[in-house]
Formats: structure tokens, sequence, C-alpha cells
């Protein structure tokens, strides 16, 4: 009877390990993303512009958080986020590119 709980106890505890290593192993790997991310559009502006512009991280926070609230409080659906947030998205930052480029491009 003893063993038969010992071994038990063993396989949870390793189940309870195994699914740690994995949540840890899925941040991980989600926060690397998005500090790739930031490092990407840090180099792309300074390469650019020849300026170092740090409100890029500002932006980011927003997005973060107003994508928290819509798909945590706002009532959005976050099983259609994966494929429908990539047109939202485009669709409301285009505008706002070709609005705002011409501003920034020097002939």
């Amino acid at each position: 009877m003893w063993a038969v709980r010992e071994a038990t106890r063993n396989q949870v505890d390793l189940e309870v390990l195994i699914e740690n290593v994995l949540n840890a192993l899925a941040a991980g790997i989600t926060i690397g993303c998005i500090y790739g991310l930031m490092c990407i559009g840090l180099g792309l502006i300074f390469g650019i512009m020849r300026i170092v512009n740090f409100a890029q991280g500002e932006l980011l926070m927003l997005g973060m958080f107003a994508s928290l609230y819509l798909v945590t409080g706002g009532g959005a659906l976050a099983f259609l986020g994966p494929y429908i947030g990539p047109f939202i998205g485009a669709l409301l930052a285009g505008p706002i590119v070709f609005a705002g480029a011409p501003c920034c491009i020097s002939s």
C-alpha cells in the first residue's frame, strides 16, 4: 500500500514538473519574441533615420494593454484574434502610415 502511494505521488510530481517546465518554456519564448520585435524595430528606426527613438516601447506597451483589455474585459473573442487581428491591424495601420509617410520622407 505504501509503495503504491509513493509511486502515485512520484508520478504526480513528475507531471507537475513537466507542466511547470513547459509553462516556463512557453513564457520564455513569448517574452523573447517580444524583445526580438522591439530590437528589430529599434534597429530599423536607427538604421533608416540615424536617431534612437525609444517611443516605440511606449507604443508597444500601449498596444499590449489595449489587446489585454479587449481580450479580457472588453469582450473581444480571443479565439478569432490570431486569424482576424492581423487584417484589422493592417487596415488600421495603413492609412496612418500613408498619411504620415510623406511628412517624414524627404526627397
